[in-house]
């Protein structure tokens, strides 16, 4: 998908704004809290800090993408130990977990 953007835009705020994905959220913007965390070819990075420019041509997953499918024993398992608490920054930690969860899978 193609955005009309400033390179040096924050990708968190094309995926926000520009896609209307909304699942990714901001939070403390200087890459601390995780609220914002995306995939990006396979990586979890903090898209508050990381520019349209730095997400150009590369497959990425915000947790909408994630949570509809890719990995239902995580999923499961988040909901059977309690992990969900408000929700604002659950889909970071999602995100984050699934990519922790991936690399262990292939190494």
């Amino acid at each position: 998908m193609q955005v009309d953007v400033d390179p040096e835009t924050p990708l968190l705020w094309v995926i926000r704004e520009e896609l209307g994905l909304t699942g990714t959220k901001y939070g403390c913007g200087m890459a601390l809290c995780g609220a914002c965390t995306v995939h990006l070819d396979g990586e979890a990075i903090r898209s508050c800090v990381a520019t349209c420019a730095a997400g150009s041509g590369q497959a990425s997953d915000d947790d909408r993408g994630f949570v509809e499918g890719s990995e239902p024993s995580l999923q499961r398992a988040w909901i059977e130990i309690d992990v969900p608490q408000c929700g604002y920054a659950s889909p970071g930690k999602i995100m984050s977990a699934a990519c922790c969860w991936r690399k262990t899978e292939t190494d």
